[in-house]
């Protein structure tokens, strides 16, 4: 809506140079792993959001400018589904002496 209906609109307001439509819903998930499996595999509740930080990344870049607007350029390898929690890739913590 915000790019397609406001947007447009908004552009055509006196002054108004470009509109940056970001945000929204957020959409979250909750990880409930099983202790029991967790201890068996020597992992800790650290070692799963270790591992889901790792596999959730939103870095931003830049901007590019064209015809007078400028375009966000946005890199976006945040978590969209359960599958792609399933994937994060797991480590155990090493212990030193």
């Amino acid at each position: 809506m915000q790019d397609w209906i406001l947007k447009p609109q908004l552009k055509t307001v006196a002054g108004v140079a470009d509109i940056d439509s970001l945000g929204g819903y957020e959409k979250q998930y909750v990880v409930e792993p099983d202790t029991t499996k967790l201890v068996s595999y020597g992992l800790s509740y650290s070692d799963i959001a270790k591992a889901l930080q790792a596999a959730n990344l939103a870095v931003g870049a830049n901007y590019i400018q064209r015809s007078g607007e400028a375009y966000l350029v946005h890199a976006d390898a945040r978590i969209h589904s359960m599958d792609e929690i399933g994937r994060a890739v797991m480590q155990r913590a090493t212990a030193f002496p």
